[in-house]
């Protein structure tokens, strides 16, 4: 991906109404940050962010809640799949 600009990734690819991101938030074992997993969908300047704010559900020893990670999308394991034809 290339390092310009900021985009927003928060529509999954099964939509509907339930509001806990389908993508997840795990602690690293260390603590020092989280590893995210799953996909998104209509993301906002994807191809061409720098950096993403992604939504994931955030599972905590205290419950869970909808957190906002910010991505480099230089990190490993990132990647932007083929553009989506319109009408």
């Amino acid at each position: 991906a290339a390092a310009g600009g900021t985009g927003f990734a928060d529509t999954e690819p099964t939509g509907g109404g339930n509001r806990w991101p389908r993508t997840t938030a795990t602690r690293t074992a260390d603590g020092s940050a989280y590893t995210l997993k799953g996909d998104k969908l209509f993301v906002s300047n994807g191809p061409v962010a720098g950096l993403l704010g992604v939504t994931a559900t955030v599972r905590e020893p205290d419950g869970k809640r909808v957190g906002l990670a910010v991505v480099d999308t230089r990190s490993p394991g990132f990647e932007v799949r083929a553009g989506l034809e319109y009408l």
